[in-house]
This record gives structure tokens, sequence and C-alpha cells, in this order.
């Protein structure tokens, strides 16, 4: 009894000491300090007082799950972009991020076709608390032929200037500007072309992409999701992007889309805000939130303002069912002064099935369109499917109309139109004409003999 007893104890001291010498080979995480004012590439960079200098010292070292790269607040990048190696995951990602107090660092390349930052084939990245600017692309991430990946969370961030003057070919379609930018390339099953719109045939490049409370200026899309190379979507194949969430986005004063999509498999997009929309000339088109072969995707709560025709002379689309998707529900969205139509639903690439478009505002419409089937609230091409209820229109412009057609295979319930109005100011501030302008408009104030003293009360850019 006592031998055995023993010989007990000895394998369990032997077992622990076996797992410590496995955990002690682990390498444990760790985080690095980069400032352009006070770094030098010569230093061990793990701590502030030894930072980095340089964001190629970063780019050259391939990092840890766990591991945290922080740049220095107020310190600016200037002609120089970064290159992420490594792969964390989601339970212990690779965090980029700040450290002190003041303004956002800043990575500035401002030369053309210029990455701000560039993820090659990988997940389990946190990218948060930066700005990016004068780049053709603040993030971009690609999967070529990888697949699997998963976890990119990217938040609190600004992008300014991810616009066509740093991008050396504007009008080329697929080589787009923009904030964030994730491309995928998944070669034909047997080599034989196929449909590229058949999400059958489609593998998962990257499950779990998150992008919120971020803010982009003079930006020609915020985000984009396509495929690697240039040249039209359904020319290749390309993998889907599983389980999108996007949150508290706002652009003002965009290009050409405001947020794009293409080849996603389910998610939740909410509170996207567009400020003018329209300064950049391509010859695809304007439009705020433009959706193509995707299925399974929610857009609940926003605003788009202010969507303006470029000199390519047609659209100017609030928010854009493009074509081949299933299962897109538009919901609780304000969508206002655009010079096409409020919505299209289009049949690019195949037609929508189960599409849902329902408790939505749109008002403005048709302000200044290309062509006369852009002077409605809403624009049909093709025999799309689902439903079209409880939405209003509010049509300023008495040539407009609200509906170009009524194709039968889509259901109508519930839609109220409203035309437009002369409003009397020359009353009280308590007459309904004026409560309701006010309200319409987001303005709070009074008038007095005609004349109006007004403050917005819209939100403030952030």
């Amino acid at each position: 009894m006592g031998k055995k007893t023993v010989y007990l104890l000895g394998c369990a001291a032997f077992a622990l000491l076996l797992l410590f010498a496995v955990r002690s080979g682990e390498a444990a995480a760790a985080t690095y300090y980069v400032s352009d004012s006070a770094g030098s590439d010569a230093n061990s960079g793990t701590s502030a007082t030894a930072s980095w200098k340089t964001l190629n010292k970063v780019s050259s070292v391939t990092f840890s799950p766990g591991d945290q790269i922080l740049l220095k607040t107020g310190d600016t990048w200037t002609g120089q972009t970064l290159t992420l190696h490594g792969e964390g995951t989601s339970a212990s990602p690779i965090v980029l991020s700040a450290y002190g107090t003041g303004a956002k660092p800043i990575i500035s390349p401002s030369t053309v076709d210029a990455i701000c930052i560039s993820l090659d084939g990988v997940g389990g990245w946190n990218i948060t608390g930066l700005e990016l600017q004068n780049a053709m692309t603040g993030i971009m991430l690609t999967y070529n032929d990888v697949y699997n990946k998963s976890h990119i969370f990217i938040d609190n961030m600004i992008f300014r200037h991810m616009n066509h003057t740093y991008n050396s070919a504007p009008e080329t379609y697929n080589h787009v500007s923009a904030g964030v930018d994730v491309r995928g390339l998944q070669p034909w099953p047997g080599g034989v072309p196929g449909d590229a719109t058949d999400f059958s045939i489609k593998r998962t490049a990257l499950d779990g992409f998150t992008l919120t409370n971020s803010s982009f200026y003079d930006c020609d899309t915020a985000n984009f999701f396509g495929r690697v190379g240039t040249g039209y979507m359904h020319e290749v194949n390309a993998p889907k992007i599983k389980n999108v969430v996007m949150s508290n986005l706002y652009t003002e004063n965009g290009g050409m889309w405001g947020f794009d999509f293409h080849w996603i498999d389910g998610g939740t997009i909410s509170n996207l805000r567009i400020n003018g929309l329209g300064t950049a000339y391509n010859p695809f088109g304007v439009g705020g939130i433009v959706v193509q072969v995707c299925r399974n995707l929610t857009f609940d709560g926003g605003e788009l303002a202010d969507i303006r025709r470029n000199a390519a002379d047609y659209d100017g689309v609030g928010f854009d069912y493009e074509g081949a998707n299933d299962y897109i529900t538009l919901k609780n969205y304000y969508i206002h002064d655009t010079d096409a139509e409020g919505v299209f639903i289009f049949n690019n690439a195949g037609v929508n099935t189960n599409l849902v478009m329902e408790n939505n505002t749109i008002a403005g419409y048709a302000k200044n369109p290309a062509v006369a089937d852009e002077n409605f609230a809403v624009r049909i091409l093709g025999n799309s499917t689902g439903t079209v209820q409880n939405n209003q229109f509010v049509n300023f412009k008495p040539s407009a109309g609200t509906f170009n057609a009524l194709p039968t295979t889509l259901v109508y319930s519930g839609n109220a139109t409203y035309g437009a109005q002369d409003w009397d100011f020359n009353v009280a501030s308590s007459s309904a004409d004026y409560q309701q302008w006010v309200m319409a408009n987001e303005l709070a104030g009074n008038v007095s003999d005609g004349i109006l003293t007004l403050t917005s009360t819209g939100e403030t850019p952030t």
C-alpha cells in the first residue's frame, strides 16, 4: 500500500513538472510601444520609454496571440505604411491601438495607391483608436484563396481623404478608394467558370467582421467588400464573408458609395449615417448604401442624406438593392434629399428575392434626376420578390411619383404618400404649419412676423 501511494504521488509530480515545462516554453503575450516623436528602432519596444520609432519596424515583426502594438497619441507617421504580420484568435486577438492621452495617432502615407494598414490572409485582430488619412485605402484585408479565418474587429477609428486624389485608376471598376476594404478570391471549383452569384459554391474566407463607432470624411466609399484585382465582380468567383456587424458609422462629403456590400452571408447593420455624397467622378454612379450578391442582411435604423449625382450623370440614390440578393431587410431608415430615387430595386446579376422594405421614411426624393425613371421615391427594374410595407413617402416635388412600376412579384401594404405643400410662417410659432416644418427639418426656434430664428436639433458629427 505504501509503495503504491509513493508511485502515484511520483506520477502526479512528474505530470506537474511536464505541464510547467510545456507552458514555460510558450511565449507570453507582449506589449510593444511605437513613437515617431520619441522612439528609436534600436530600442526593445517593450516599454513607453524604449519605444520603436517607425512603422517599418512594426512591419518587420510577426506577432502572436495576445500581443499589443500601441502607437503614441499625438504622433503622426507621414509617408509610411503598416503591414501587419501574425494571427490571433477571437479569444486572444492581436491588438493595434494607442497609448497616452490626446489626439489619435495618425498614419498618413500621402502617396498614390498607398494602403495605411494591410493584413493578408489572417484573422484575430483588433484595430482601435487610430486616425488614417491621405491614402487610397485605410485598412485592407485580403483573402486570396484563403479560408476559414475569424475575428476582425475595428472600432473608434477616423478615416480622412481615402479618395480619388490618391488613386491611380479611380475610373477602373474595383480599384476603389475606401476607408475599410475587404477583398477575396476563390478559384472556380474544378477550374471551370460558373455563376459567381451562387452561394452554394462559395467557401468562407472570414467569419466574424465588426466595424463600429467610426467616422469617414471625404472618402470615396466608407467600406467596400469586393474581389481581389480589378474588373467587374462577376468575372471571377469570390468567397463569402459571414456574420458582419456594423454600427454607429458616419460618413460626410463622400465620393461615390457611402457603404458597399458584396458576398456577405449574414449580418446586422445599424445606424449608418451619410451626410453628403457624390463628390467623385466614376462611371458607375452614386449610391448611399449598395448591396449586391448578399443574403441574410438586416439594415436597421439610420439616415441617408444629400445623395447627389456626379459627372457620370446618373444614380444619386439612397439605398440600392443592386441585384442577386436574398433576404435583405431595410427598415427604420430616414432617406432624404436624393438627386434620384430614394430606393432602387434593380436586377443587376439577378433579381432580388425575399427582400423586405418596411417602416422607412423617404422624403425629398428625385431632386435632380438624370432620366425620367429616376423621378420616383422607389424605382423598380425586374421582378424581385418580397414585401414593401408601412413606408412613408414625403414628396416635396409635385412632378415626382412614388413607384415607377408595381410588379406583382412584390407585396405592397400600408404605404402612405404625403404631397408637397405650401408653408405659412407669417403666424405664431404654435401654428401647425410651423410645428410640422421644423420637425421635418430637425430645427427648433421661433417665428415672428414671418422671420424665422432657428437652430438645428440634428446630431453633431463626430
